[in-house]
């Protein structure tokens, strides 16, 4: 069984990806408190959609990061969570219907 992301990676590949909390709590369909307790620990208790995604995340180049965290950070301004979902997960090959609903 593969172990979820911890607090710090977690912590660190949002800031890679350039998002405020707000807005990765939103691409990820989860509430802020959520994404404030997760990188607070040293091993956060994910849903497995979501730690999923972490670590496809965790796999890719930061730039590419940065890219992606940009075009989420644009769908979030827009009010559109679920195109930020959907560029998070297509990223990494995971059909959105795996996304935290």
């Amino acid at each position: 069984r593969r172990t979820s992301p911890s607090g710090k990676a977690i912590a660190m590949l949002r800031t890679t990806l350039g998002l405020t909390i707000g807005d990765f709590a939103d691409a990820l369909g989860v509430h802020q408190s959520s994404v404030y307790r997760w990188e607070s620990v040293p091993r956060p208790i994910l849903r497995r959609p979501v730690a999923e995604l972490l670590r496809k995340l965790q796999d890719l180049p930061p730039d590419e990061l940065r890219e992606i965290g940009g075009a989420v950070a644009q769908a979030c301004l827009a009010g559109n969570r679920l195109e930020a979902a959907s560029l998070l997960f297509t990223a990494v090959r995971l059909p959105l219907e795996g996304s935290p609903r």
